[in-house]
């Protein structure tokens, strides 16, 4: 009997270790700096494991721990933090500072962080690239108007939501200063993004995902010292996705070229600004509104490619002419726009080719240099007179022009009637054979109490379109109880008559709590409505699980061996 409770003390024992291993938070552990300037890698004399702590050399920072720069760390009167360290990197989980002083990064050696950051407006990065690696979704950036460097996102299958904006500037004559992204998900969360380049790379093993939100994505370039770019690389086959949203792409650079390499993509505006040096765009694009306005200087398109307009804003001023031309100066390049007039003036076009059904005025006091298809070298026609309010629809919550100064947060579906009198209020509404369109949309979701957001599913029900198809943008965003956004997502579909498109949320995880699923729709001439579906999540997530379970199973596991152990004892009684 002794043998027996001894082998029933040793399994308790084990048992006890598991459930204080399954329950306890796997947390990292915390590093502070301490006694102002030196070398990252000088543990023994800067990293402590409280505030204003004593240092150790133990106390390196790993991946695991999180760093704090706090008011104990001695910047009171400036400083720096130097990161050269032959043969490694710095590194840790978590950033933090929170100094309310000014100090620095120096050196050129790259910070490594595996988690989510907090900068200050005091600290200046210098020329430090800072890598963030994460294999997990949720990690946060914060930027408090720090002065940064290169910021690189290379984790795999990491994702990174802004909470302000997100600058990269430190040194206007650097030839490397940009935001560069290969791995992971980029939630941009609405804020604006600012750097002298933006690009994103895909290739095998590498499968970016970004979010733009309604930000305004500024691209500088760099003094003169390289061009202002966007640019997204995709090799082998692989993909760059980008869910545009409502966002503006701008580049402006005073003192240099300004490229687009866009991938052959969809975006929403694109905005080329700021004097001086060519404008060059690349790829078979489709953009809401493209918009030049920084006369005198030239647009280049990419020979043989075709940019896809909703509207074209190019138009220079007497004196300084904008230039079109392809990049070879010889062959066509086309752009496009499905209806509708498009109205420029003071252009010197060559080796253009304006199609797609609407009618292209280049103005008067253009100049049709050679090569040119499709434009018109008048300018456009003056509209006619239009009535401007429809009083027999003042009322309606949601008439075509968006919802104004109505509660729209319980609206779920929108009626268009149409006829000549709201022709002008409801610009969505299309003249066809027999008439008018209607527009009618409706979206409901399958089930509003969820055991796991992997089971939402949603549905939007187009109706009485007409015979025209009509092309509709739909962006789907998920905000949690305090309207934060934590998913977002664009598709495009052409209804003509009636169509019921089911989405379907397989990938999505979220923690258990209430949601709101908003889905925007965007169609005919510029017209957005914004449903709304509210959702909860019931589920359980896989970290609870693991905590309960692994406990339960030992139990059982030491249990059953304790019972077979007693009956073995009995036997040889």
């Amino acid at each position: 009997m002794k043998r027996l409770l001894s082998i029933f003390s040793i399994a308790l024992t084990c048992v006890i270790f598991l459930i204080l291993s399954a329950t306890s938070v796997q947390a990292a552990g915390e590093r502070y700096w301490v006694n102002g300037t030196g070398d990252w890698s000088d543990a023994t004399n800067h990293w402590a494991i409280t505030s204003g702590g004593t240092p150790d050399a133990s106390y390196l920072p790993t991946l695991e721990d999180n760093v704090f720069i706090d008011s104990n760390s001695g910047f009171g009167g400036g400083g720096s933090i130097n990161t050269i360290w032959p043969g490694d990197n710095p590194k840790c989980h978590d950033f933090t500072s929170i100094t309310g002083s000014t100090y620095s990064f120096t050196g050129a050696t790259p910070i490594h962080i595996y988690g989510s950051a907090i900068f200050e407006a005091g600290l200046i990065i210098g020329n430090v690239p800072i890598n963030f690696f994460s294999d997990s979704l949720g990690e946060t950036v914060t930027s408090n108007g720090a002065v940064l460097f290169n910021i690189n996102f290379v984790g795999d299958g990491g994702g990174w939501t802004l909470l302000d904006d997100f600058s990269v500037n430190a040194d206007p004559t650097s030839n490397s200063c940009y935001l560069y992204m290969r791995n992971g998900t980029f939630d941009a969360n609405d804020f604006n993004v600012t750097a002298p380049a933006i690009r994103f790379h895909a290739d095998i093993g590498y499968t970016p995902t970004i979010y733009m939100g309604s930000g305004t994505w500024t691209v500088t370039g760099n003094s003169g010292a390289f061009p202002a770019i966007w640019e997204i690389d995709e090799y082998n086959g692989e993909v760059v996705t980008i869910n545009t949203e409502t966002s503006t792409i701008k580049l402006t650079n005073t003192a240099g070229e300004k490229v687009f390499l866009g991938a052959s993509k969809t975006y929403n505006n694109l905005w080329i600004t700021g004097a001086d040096g060519d404008n060059i765009v690349r790829g078979s694009n489709t953009f809401n509104d493209f918009k030049v306005d920084n006369p005198p200087t030239t647009l280049l398109f990419t020979a043989g490619e075709t940019q896809t307009v909703n509207t074209f804003t190019v138009s220079g001023t007497a004196g300084s002419l904008i230039t079109i031309n392809s990049d070879d100066n010889a062959t066509q390049h086309t752009l496009s726009k499905s209806s509708g007039i498009v109205g420029g003036d003071y252009l010197d076009i060559s080796n253009s080719n304006a199609n797609g059904g609407a009618t292209w005025y280049a103005g008067s006091n253009s100049v049709n240099t050679t090569n040119n298809d499709g434009w018109i070298f008048e300018d456009a026609p003056t509209p006619s007179p239009t009535q401007t309010s429809n009083p027999s629809v003042a009322g309606a919550v949601s008439d075509g022009l968006g919802c104004g100064s109505h509660d729209c947060s319980n609206i779920t579906t929108t009626r268009r009637s149409a006829s000549t009198a709201n022709l002008v209020s409801n610009p969505s509404t299309t003249p066809t054979a027999t008439g008018f369109q209607l527009f009618d949309i409706a979206l409901t979701i399958e089930n509003a109490v969820l055991g796991a957001s992997s089971e939402l599913i949603a549905r939007t029900q187009f109706t009485s379109f007409g015979t025209v198809p009509t092309p509709v943008n739909m962006v789907y965003r998920i905000e949690d109880a305090g309207g934060n956004k934590v998913f977002s997502e664009n598709s495009e579909v052409t209804v003509e008559t009636e169509q019921l498109v089911t989405k379907e949320f397989k990938n999505l995880e979220l923690k258990g709590g209430k949601y709101t699923l908003i889905l925007s729709t965007t169609y005919g001439d510029n017209v957005t409505d914004e449903f709304r579906q509210a959702f909860e999540v019931k589920g359980i997530s896989s970290n609870v699980i693991r905590i309960i379970s692994i406990p339960i199973i030992a139990g059982l596991a030491v249990f059953g061996t304790f019972l077979y152990i007693k009956r073995k004892h009995k036997k040889s009684n």
